[in-house]
């Protein structure tokens, strides 16, 4: 079963009534907050499965009382005595229609010889609440007796106050009638088991789809950490690059660094050398000078670079940390 939750923005009756014409088991008004949602599907899976136990018990319930029907003799009385209900079998045994059985008290049904004291214990007990089990002796209509064993049950009203009627279940005692009766409570107990065993079933098939769905929902969260690890991939290739990239930067900026200090030393040793082109020299150096701010400016600029390169580096450096933790 799989609850139909609608999820709106509006709150009008008609909305509403439209909604339930297209069977939804729910609906939530936007924003929606998960936890709500859950709960609310949470309910409605459980509602249904109640309500799938009540159908099975109910089935079940009519079973048996079929079965009952079948091998019982089954009557109701009023507080009075009187009988106001009677299944078929028990007006089959008695000889009776329904018709003349209801109104009349199982005393019409005591064969002459009937053991009195246990009539009377009978009315007693069940006056007090309580149950009572025992053997009659009947006679039918046409003259021919049988013997019964009883069950009579006091029914309570819905508060379990006040006793309203009296409930007869009967079995025959002679040797086929208790033949059938013993086959026919098995085939009872065959029913009831069948119906425990499927209803083991579909609550084990329930559980393993409800698994099947927790798997699922594993395999999206793994396919979303298998992305922010490739994205983790991603930085960390960029960052390599930016490095290799500054390492590079790095190597030119000394070379160039290096030439031009081989410069100013050749031109320093020229002028010490030539002494007497001091003006040539003085010239040189000037010019020297000149390309050595042009140099340096170079290098403030790849300085500048350099030091932003490795911000940028140290920012995603942070955020793959905190991804990865997140992870």
């Amino acid at each position: 079963y799989i609850p139909y939750i609608l999820t709106t923005a509006h709150t009008e009756a008609d909305f509403l009534i439209k909604s339930i014409r297209f069977k939804a088991t729910d609906y939530l008004v936007k924003p929606v907050n998960v936890k709500d949602f859950i709960q609310k599907a949470q309910i409605a899976c459980q509602n249904r499965y109640h309500e799938n136990i009540k159908k099975q018990s109910q089935a079940d319930l009519k079973q048996i009382t079929n079965v009952i029907n079948e091998v019982a003799l089954v009557s109701k009385t009023d507080l009075k005595g009187n009988i106001t209900y009677a299944n078929k079998l028990f007006c089959r045994v008695a000889g009776y229609k329904k018709s003349e059985i209801i109104g009349q008290t199982h005393g019409a049904l005591l064969h002459p010889d009937a053991n009195t004291s246990e009539i009377q214990d009978l009315n007693k007990e069940i006056q007090l609440g309580n149950i009572w089990e025992g053997k009659i002796h009947n006679i039918s209509k046409d003259g021919s007796d049988y013997h019964i064993s009883a069950s009579v049950i006091p029914l309570y009203d819905e508060y379990d106050s006040d006793i309203i009627e009296f409930m007869w279940i009967s079995f025959l005692t002679t040797e086929d009638e208790i033949e059938k009766k013993e086959f026919k409570k098995k085939v009872a107990i065959n029913v009831k088991e069948t119906r425990r065993i499927n209803l083991e079933a579909r609550k084990s098939i329930d559980e393993l789809e409800a698994q099947l769905l927790k798997y699922k929902h594993f395999d999206l969260i793994e396919y979303s950490l298998e992305v922010e690890r490739k994205r983790s991939a991603k930085f960390k290739n960029q960052i390599k690059y930016y490095e290799k990239e500054v390492t590079n930067r790095k190597s030119k900026f000394e070379l160039m660094s290096q030439e031009a200090n081989r410069r100013i030393d050749k031109a320093n040793l020229l002028s010490k050398e030539q002494s007497d082109k001091k003006d040539l020299a003085i010239i040189t150096l000037e010019s020297l000078n000149k390309e050595l701010e042009i140099r340096e400016g170079d290098v403030g600029v790849l300085n500048k670079e350099i030091e932003n390169q490795i911000n940028l580096i140290e920012d995603l450096k942070s955020s793959i940390e905190a991804k990865e933790e997140q992870l």
